[in-house]
């Protein structure tokens, strides 16, 4: 890295010598196992994270199926947020945004409320 060295360490049951098929052998290469699986595994939590603290998508036990469409739904919603930022961010700063951020600065809705009082002119 530009910084310095950044070392990381994996430790598996995986067997040293990798696999016994050649053309698979490559799977258990140090590099690999890093990029495909530990990140990868890192990337699915902050896609988690992002469901539950940025679109308050969080789980929910229960076994009527309208709350399970619910939680269907705030998956659903991700993946609209997703592909906006995929496709329609592409090239802009809100690349690699968060869905909060995209929320936020995509989508949010101001509202103004104006509130009226209305006097009793009673004798």
């Amino acid at each position: 890295m530009a910084e310095g060295e950044n070392p990381r360490f994996i430790v598996t049951n995986l067997p040293a010598a990798g696999c016994k098929v050649e053309k698979d052998r490559e799977r258990f290469e140090p590099a690999r196992l890093y990029e495909e699986g530990y990140c990868a595994r890192g990337e699915m939590e902050n896609v988690l994270k992002q469901q539950v603290l940025d679109l308050q998508a969080d789980a929910m036990s229960t076994h009527y199926l309208a709350s399970t469409s619910f939680a269907v739904a705030g998956a659903f919603g991700y993946l609209l947020l997703e592909r906006l930022r995929t496709l329609g961010c592409h090239g802009t700063e809100l690349a690699r945004a968060t869905a909060g951020t995209i929320r936020l600065k995509l989508l949010k809705v101001a509202a103004r409320v104006t509130v009226s009082v209305r006097r009793c002119t009673c004798n």
